[in-house]
């Protein structure tokens, strides 16, 4: 069964006529009529009853037509994933500056000890969305994301992760602790709730960050966005607030002993690390691997700093 039989078969399908389908594809009417009846010889089945009024699907007819372009987009979709296996186009991952710092090095260690010699290619992205941007636009095959989960409601928060054309796995739930400086009557407790808050200079990263979604609205006091982590980090260790932060990334920024990571409660929220890939990429060679080193190689905060210990600002 040759695929071009399958295109003009549907096309005949779509006109109801071989006239009408030899007119659409730019083929003379005598070769859709050899095309369908080559088509039905190698299927052994006849797909259409034949009049001088036209053509009318048979039930086998019927069947191919309503599979047919499902098949024809699978095909597709194999010709290019062969495609993009022979090329020798290193992998490619992308993330937001902070997990680029954090978690990538530890996908890139378990990805080396599982494909010895093995390229990976990191992309420094500004955003979620655009992370998840470049996995659905084949730029990168795998994603790494900080999202916020809903518990309550049972929903992911953000937008990037709304769309259906990519696929998700929820790899590591994510400590929030806030940063602040080891002299702030805070630092002594050994877990903080949203009611400590109340009064506080409550500073973040960018507002795109998944940390705002949700958990503002529950904060007693509005929290101040700063351009990057670095700096929010920077103030709290200079005195001019706290820092609500993931504690994968209070601890793996610090330098100088500045700072000290308490765990907060932000129930019914929870944060995750989540990992994009495209549905059309097969999982198969290397990028089975980088999959699998994605899903061990992220830490989602508590192995890095525990509550009160003195973490530095960069």
């Amino acid at each position: 069964m040759e695929i071009r039989h399958v295109r003009t078969f549907l096309a005949v399908a779509e006109h109801r006529t071989v006239l009408g389908a030899a007119a659409a594809l730019d083929l003379a009417p005598s070769s859709v009529s050899q095309q369908i009846r080559a088509l039905e010889r190698d299927l052994g089945v006849q797909l259409y009853h034949r009049s001088p009024s036209g053509m009318r699907l048979t039930e086998a007819g019927l069947v191919l037509a309503a599979q047919g372009p499902e098949f024809l987009d699978r095909w597709a979709r194999l010709g290019r994933s062969v495609t993009a296996a022979a090329t020798t186009a290193p992998l490619r991952i992308a993330s937001t500056e902070h997990m680029v710092a954090t978690q990538i090095p530890g996908i890139l260690r378990e990805f080396g000890n599982r494909v010895p010699g093995g390229t990976v290619a990191v992309d420094t992205l500004s955003e979620p969305t655009c992370v998840v941007d470049a996995v659905a636009s084949g730029s990168a095959d795998v994603g790494l994301v900080l999202d916020m989960h809903d518990d309550a409601a049972d929903r992911w928060l953000l937008p990037a992760t709304q769309r259906t054309d990519v696929c998700y796995a929820d790899l590591v739930p994510v400590t929030t602790a806030i940063a602040m400086a080891s002299g702030h009557s805070l630092a002594r407790h050994e877990r903080l709730t949203i009611a400590d808050l109340v009064g506080e200079h409550i500073l973040s990263g960018p507002r795109r960050c998944a940390t705002h979604l949700g958990v503002e609205n529950m904060l007693p006091e509005p929290m101040e966005p700063m351009s990057s982590l670095v700096v929010a980090f920077s103030w709290a260790a200079n005195g001019l607030g706290v820092v609500m932060a993931p504690k994968f990334a209070i601890g793996r920024t610090s330098a100088a002993g500045q700072l000290v990571a308490v765990d907060l409660d932000i129930a019914p929220h929870t944060s995750w690390i989540r990992m994009v890939w495209s549905p059309e990429r097969p999982v198969v060679g290397d990028f089975r691997d980088l999959l699998y080193a994605a899903s061990v190689g992220v830490n989602g905060g508590d192995e890095v700093t525990q509550p009160g210990e003195i973490a530095a600002a960069s």
